[in-house]
């Protein structure tokens, strides 16, 4: 997310982060070291949203952004009742994409199950990160075709925002075959 928006604010965008926290109704308080460092940027505005009244207020304060970005919790991913409650925060939010961020080196089946239950949000693009991280990127080719999700974005690095790249036919080919 970080390098998304930094990204997007190097362009001269003016960009809206809206860091979604189901059953925290409230634009204060921490999820981690990512909403951190969110935080301590100056390129970007940073809200964040509990409930839909929270939703709502944050949109509304973002809607002369240029990008609007929207971070969701990974432990929604696993737990049923947040999975559910940021499915509703997410249909209010009214996204155009939803990105599937997921590490290259996961195991197939933990894989398979963490496309499943991203794609059931929503999820309507791929954005594999951790390819610094990763000896074989073969894999990349494999979680495209199992998502079915067009590739938006790689993350291959900790830099931010140097490591962050369109997913082109090039990029990736240069990352399986390099020559």
């Amino acid at each position: 997310m970080l390098k998304l928006a930094e990204r997007y604010a190097a362009a001269g965008l003016s960009v809206g982060v809206l860091a979604l926290d189901p059953g925290r109704d409230t634009q204060v308080g921490g999820r981690g070291r990512v909403i951190d460092a969110l935080d301590e940027s100056r390129a970007f505005d940073l809200r964040r949203a509990g409930g839909i009244p929270a939703v709502r207020v944050a949109l509304r304060a973002f809607s002369d952004q240029d990008v609007v970005l929207i971070d969701t919790p990974g432990l929604a991913i696993s737990d049923a009742r947040a999975r559910e409650a940021l499915r509703g925060l997410l249909v209010e939010c009214a996204v155009d994409e939803l990105h599937a961020v997921v590490p290259v080196g996961f195991a197939d089946r933990e894989m398979k199950d963490l496309l499943g239950r991203l794609v059931a949000l929503g999820a309507n693009r791929l954005l594999p990160t951790k390819l610094d991280e990763s000896r074989f990127i073969g894999p990349l080719v494999t979680l495209a075709a199992r998502s079915q999700l067009p590739l938006a974005y790689l993350g291959t690095g900790p830099r931010i925002p140097d490591d962050l790249m369109l997913a082109d036919g090039g990029s990736i080919c240069e990352r399986i075959l390099p020559i």
